[in-house]
């Protein structure tokens, strides 16, 4: 796993959400969320064995089913519990475990106890821009969008940034693995590239 902003299957963050405002029935439009570091950052991971066999939809078109607003929707919950456990870096939320499953569940606790142990949590907002549904297969759909993490580490004590990538804002290109479960689709996998999106 690669040094990611607050994300990663070994270094997953997820932001929060400045009231963030999501429409979930048939399309998911204008969200504004806290960015959610999961995954390996510009590691590999997130793709692998999903069957390339439908062309990307954007979020908010008419063309969005109700599948994929469920989806989206399962998506945008993942992020926002990572964000509220990141406030506090608590890795025993409830929530992680409502909209998470392995490998990426493992990683985020890993992570906010890391976090927690060394004294730090999570500040400031992040955008998630326009997430689209770029492949789909039996039981898993690849979800990418371009984010503006502006969500950063700092000392709890100090309310500084942490040193490193952890406490810059960026923009990532995020590539979410959503798996259906008995429970509903839950987040199972993500990478983070940072710099990949150029301030789209």
């Amino acid at each position: 796993m690669g040094e990611g902003h607050l994300y990663g299957p070994g270094s997953m963050r997820i932001r929060r959400a400045p009231k963030a405002v999501v429409t979930v029935a048939t399309s998911v439009v204008g969200v504004t969320l806290c960015s959610l570091a999961l995954s390996s950052c510009g590691g590999s991971g997130g793709a692998k064995g999903v069957p390339s066999t439908t062309s990307a939809r954007a979020v908010g078109t008419s063309t969005t089913g109700v599948a994929d607003g469920q989806i989206l929707s399962a998506w945008l919950a993942a992020q926002q519990a990572f964000h509220e456990a990141a406030l506090t870096s608590d890795p025993s939320s409830p929530e992680l475990t409502a909209t998470m499953i392995s490998p990426v569940l493992d990683s985020v606790r890993a992570n906010l106890a890391q976090f927690q142990g060394e004294g730090d949590v999570a500040r400031g907002p992040t955008t998630y821009g326009n997430p689209m549904i770029v492949d789909t297969g039996p039981a898993k759909v690849e979800v990418r969008s371009c984010v503006h993490g502006q969500e950063i580490e700092v000392s709890e004590k100090t309310g500084k940034p942490v040193p490193g990538v952890l406490g810059m804002a960026t923009y990532e290109l995020v590539t979410s693995i959503m798996q259906s479960t008995v429970n509903g689709w839950k987040l199972a996998d993500q990478t983070v590239e940072p710099g990949k999106c150029g301030g789209n």
